[in-house]
């Protein structure tokens, strides 16, 4: 099974206490897992370079069909994940 999902923060470090504390958590799985000798993988990783290119492409998009640019909003005052939209298709 693999479960994806993203993280709003509004500020350098929630985002990183909120990956400390998911990494604590695949930590204590994988510990876990060695004492009962089983076998899965659980990993957590951060994609906020995948962020800033994804926004470059709409960036350059956006201006190439002459709407302006598109920048970044702050975090508190943004909506949902706006890359649920094209996560599928845009690596």
């Amino acid at each position: 099974m693999t479960v994806t999902g993203d993280v709003r923060a509004l500020s350098p470090q929630q985002l990183a206490h909120a990956e400390r504390t998911m990494l604590a958590i695949v930590e204590k799985h994988h510990r876990a897992l060695r004492q009962n000798s089983r076998s899965t993988r659980v990993s957590a990783n951060g994609t906020e370079r995948g962020n800033r290119r994804l926004l470059a492409r709409y960036d350059q998009a956006s201006r190439d069909l002459g709407f302006g640019a598109v920048m970044a909003v702050d975090p508190s005052r943004a909506g949902a994940a706006d890359v649920a939209f094209v996560a599928g298709r845009v690596p």
